[in-house]
Formats: structure tokens, C-alpha cells, sequence
């Protein structure tokens, strides 16, 4: 089923460009405190 998980942003934030809606591709990696951080996102495609 569906689910939800929080990610911390990129440590320079998010790239600009980007909507609520957009595709995107993205990788994460677990901090040593067990946070998820965002390490790389980027839009592709089209919208929804």
C-alpha cells in the first residue's frame, strides 16, 4: 500500500524549478543520528 516518509532537504536546499506535483528522481542517504537526508533531486518529465 501507499505510504509517506519524511526527508530532511539537501543540505544547499531545494533546486529551484520545482512544484508541488512535478516527477521527480531523488536519493537519500540514513545521517549517523538515523535521519533520511535528500542527497540528490531532479525533475523529469513533465508534470501530473
Amino acid at each position: 500500500g501507499a505510504m509517506t516518509m519524511g526527508f530532511m532537504l539537501p543540505a544547499r536546499g531545494l533546486p529551484g524549478g520545482l512544484s508541488v506535483g512535478d516527477t521527480v528522481t531523488f536519493s537519500v542517504q540514513e545521517t549517523s543520528d538515523g535521519v533520511y537526508r535528500i542527497t540528490a533531486i531532479a525533475k523529469v518529465g513533465g508534470t501530473r
